[in-house]
């Protein structure tokens, strides 16, 4: 039975045997919290992942649910595939989903489906599937759950003020969620103005401050957040992360405007809130062959941070920056 995400949580984990989830990688955060929120939820078991590429042997899995635990757990036992499953696995990941209950819970995740996958007849084999888009909407249901769990009751422009501060990024959003229950005690109603004052000293200088920056065009802005958030290779990385969404979303806009508006352009995106107009402005002042340019950019910095060619990956991106703030 297909759910959305606000459905899902609201659920017994305890009266369900099986569970597919399919999102990108954006999700994973998401993704993440289900199975902590699953396991929790079924009590002691013995949690076994088997990463799932072309030609796995499915008998290791066969062989897992065949052994008899000798402290008497069940398990819980995760298919994480790299995309999704091909024709010859479907019926492996059938077989298996029929064999779920009490002593064998599957959780099966994979890569986004597209639409026309979304009622293949695999799909019903699991008592719940879910299928992450990384929107508005779950990120506002997602932070509900969380909130509520901890008997803390958030406003809604609060909770609109959460979201648009995480914009595309799930992680650094469970990270505020995580922030705020430990700031306050429970029954306690957050409203706007104490969302704004714990939230956004964490939120001025970060990589997705320096996302808004650079789309906007405000050099100045852009490279006072960059001094303060850019110092080794992680942070690198993660603002490689943010520099390929940003530009492979202007490029799809792009394309979209050949044959709509902007608004069209932009509907399956994922851009909400303040980032719209940050998009608009980006692509108003930012040439198609620019964007190219930057991706193939990207590319080579994502060599360097590899250690595959030399080269300074934080000042490749810096430049990177300023120049995607000089465009137009």
């Amino acid at each position: 039975m297909q759910q959305n995400l606000s459905d899902l949580l609201n659920q017994n984990p305890a009266t369900f045997n099986s569970l597919i989830v399919a999102g990108s990688d954006e999700c994973n955060a998401l993704v993440n919290y289900l199975e902590n929120w699953w396991l929790s939820g079924v009590g002691t078991c013995q949690k076994k992942l088997f990463v799932i590429e072309r030609g796995f042997d499915f008998t290791l899995i066969h062989d897992t649910i065949s052994e008899v635990s000798l402290f008497g757990d069940s398990n819980f036992i995760i298919l994480q595939f790299k995309t999704k499953p091909n024709a010859t696995q479907l019926p492996e990941v059938v077989r298996l989903l029929s064999q779920a209950s009490d002593e064998n819970r599957f959780l099966l995740v994979c890569d986004k489906l597209e639409r026309k996958d979304l009622n293949a007849e695999w799909l019903q084999q699991a008592d719940y599937f879910i299928s992450l888009n990384g929107d508005g909407y779950e990120a506002r249901s997602f932070a509900t759950y969380v909130l509520s769990s901890f008997k803390l009751h958030i406003e809604p422009a609060a909770l609109e003020l959460l979201v648009n501060l995480n914009q595309n990024n799930f992680t650094q959003l469970y990270q505020d969620i995580q922030r705020i229950c430990l700031l306050y005690p429970p029954n306690s109603q957050i409203s706007y103005n104490s969302a704004l004052e714990q939230l956004t000293d964490n939120a001025q200088y970060n990589v997705f401050a320096l996302s808004n920056a650079y789309l906007m065009g405000d050099l100045s802005l852009a490279n006072k957040i960059f001094q303060n958030v850019c110092q080794d290779v992680e942070d690198a990385i993660l603002l490689q992360w943010s520099l390929a969404e940003d530009l492979r979303k202007l490029i799809q806009i792009k394309h979209g405007l050949r044959t709509g508006n902007f608004q069209q352009a932009i509907a399956s995106l994922r851009i909400w809130g303040d980032a719209v107009n940050a998009f608009q402005k980006a692509t108003n002042r930012i040439s198609y062959q620019s964007l190219v340019k930057y991706y193939g950019d990207l590319a080579i910095i994502d060599r360097i941070v590899k250690g595959l060619v030399s080269g300074d990956a934080l000042a490749k991106l810096e430049e990177l920056v300023i120049n995607l703030c000089k465009e137009g």
